[in-house]
Order: structure tokens, then C-alpha cells, then sequence
């Protein structure tokens, strides 16, 4: 206590200092019970503040796994991103390069129109003078034919086949003269000259007048009956030991036969006599 409250206390009556420390003290016990209510609420109030404190860390502890796995599918997810992003780019560029390529193809594509026109006009005019060719070239066939048929009515054309017919009768005789050479070596077949029969007596005679009298002839004499003659003009008989008859035939490897005479102008010179 202060000195000034010491001496006032030391005045005051002793009742009243009785009553004062009862009042004082019974102020202090409602003040100390007050205390204490505060003291137990404020107990109960720190009891809920803890269990919610504990909910809360509870809470945290949820959130903040949320927020890691938030975070790993944000990262997941700005990965894709960032792998759409590359791939977009990719097929950005890969647009811009089909659009290069398209224009490019659009050029090439208006090039072979051009080219296909062109193609087109060379093959029309190609087909005018492929028209103009076979329609000369059929011209040039009925000429042909023309002049075929006017050479096949012409008497050089009957001059040539005359001709022909002799020197196919003379090869004939001298192939037959070479096969009896070689199978009968013992014949001298060499001063043997072939005669048509064509109604001539010399080998030199004009052939297309020796045709005509042999016509005649065989006309005259067409009831008669055909026989083969070889005339052989100063040539030995054959030996005895050696006949006709005993000649060797023919082997299989040399099978064409090969005549000599007309048998018409033979027919005719037999019945001219």
C-alpha cells in the first residue's frame, strides 16, 4: 500500500475497514468467479478450436494432395498441350506443303491440258493424213489391180507364161537327165534333146507358133489316145545286158518324177503322119 493509503487506512474505523475488505473480498471471489467461467468457456471454446484445428489440418492435408495431384494433371496437361502445340505446328507445315504441292500439281495439271491439246490436234491432223494415206493407198491398190488385170489380158503377160512353161520343161528334163546319171551311169543320156511335140521339128522354131499348130493338132486329133515319145537322135541302142527294164526305181529320199514329153503333142505328132 501507498504511505497515503497506509494513513488513511489507519484512520478509518475498524467496521468500516471489516466491511470494506468483505465487500473487496467478496468483489474479488465474484471477480475470481468470473475468471474461472471465462477461464472454463474459453476452455471449451480452445477444445473446439483444436478439434477444428485438427479438421482443418485434415482439410489441408486433403487439399494439399488435391493440389499435388491438381499440379501433376496441370503439368500432364501442359505436356499434351505443349505435344498438340508441336503437332499442330507439324501439321501446319505439312498443310503449307500440301498447299505447295497442290499449287504445284495445278501447274502441272494446267501443263498437260495444254500438252493434252496439243496432243489432240496433232492427232486429229494425224488422223486427216492417215485418212489421206489409205485413201491414196486405195487408190493406189485399184491402180494396182488395173494394171494387173491389164497386164494379165496383154499378150506380153501369154509370152512370159509360154516362156516360163518351156524353161520349166527344160529345167525338168535336165534335173531327169541328172537323176538317170546317177542311177544309171551306164546311159549316156547327154546327146538326148527334149521335144515338146509342139508340132516343130527344129528345137529353134518360134514357140508360140509351135503352140498354136500343137492346139490345131490336138483339136484335130482329141479321139486319139495320148502316148509319152522321146526322140533320140543319134544316139546308140542301149546294151542288152543293160535294159529299160532293169532300171533301179527310185529311192524314197528322191520321190518327184519329172516328165519329159507333152503327152498332147506327142498325141499330135503321132497323128500328123
Amino acid at each position: 500500500m501507498l504511505p497515503a493509503d497506509r494513513a488513511e487506512f489507519r484512520n478509518l474505523p475498524l467496521e468500516e475497514v471489516v466491511d470494506g475488505t468483505y465487500r473487496n473480498t467478496a468483489r474479488h471471489i465474484h471477480k475470481v468467479d468470473t475468471l474461472v467461467f471465462i477461464a472454463q468457456g474459453c476452455q471449451e471454446e480452445t477444445r473446439q478450436v483444436s478439434r477444428q484445428l485438427e479438421l482443418a489440418k485434415k482439410k489441408i492435408a486433403e487439399l494439399g494432395a488435391a493440389l499435388a495431384e491438381a499440379e501433376a494433371r496441370r503439368e500432364a496437361t501442359e505436356a499434351g498441350r505443349l505435344a498438340m502445340v508441336e503437332v499442330l505446328n507439324e501439321e501446319r507445315a505439312a498443310h503449307s506443303f500440301a498447299k505447295s504441292a497442290l499449287r504445284a500439281s495445278e501447274v502441272r495439271l494446267g501443263e498437260v491440258q495444254s500438252e493434252v491439246v496439243g496432243l489432240r490436234y496433232e492427232g486429229g491432223v494425224l488422223r486427216l493424213k492417215v485418212e489421206q494415206l489409205e485413201a491414196r493407198e486405195r487408190r493406189a491398190l485399184e491402180r494396182a489391180e488395173h494394171a494387173v488385170d491389164s497386164f494379165k489380158e496383154s499378150e506380153e503377160f501369154c509370152d512370159m507364161l509360154e516362156e516360163e512353161t518351156v524353161d520349166g520343161f527344160l529345167r525338168g528334163f535336165e534335173n531327169f537327165r541328172r537323176q538317170m546319171a546317177r542311177f544309171c551311169p551306164q546311159l549316156d543320156l547327154s546327146t538326148v534333146r527334149p521335144r515338146m511335140r509342139l508340132g516343130y521339128n527344129s528345137d529353134s522354131d518360134d514357140v508360140p507358133a509351135a503352140l498354136a499348130s500343137d492346139a490345131e493338132s490336138a483339136e484335130l486329133d482329141a479321139a486319139e489316145p495320148a502316148a509319152a515319145v522321146v526322140e533320140l537322135e543319134g544316139v546308140p541302142e542301149a546294151p542288152a545286158e543293160a535294159p529299160a527294164a532293169d532300171l533301179e526305181p527310185v529311192p524314197a529320199e528322191d520321190p518327184p518324177v519329172i516328165a519329159i514329153d507333152d503327152p498332147e503333142g506327142d498325141a499330135g505328132a503321132t497323128a500328123a503322119p
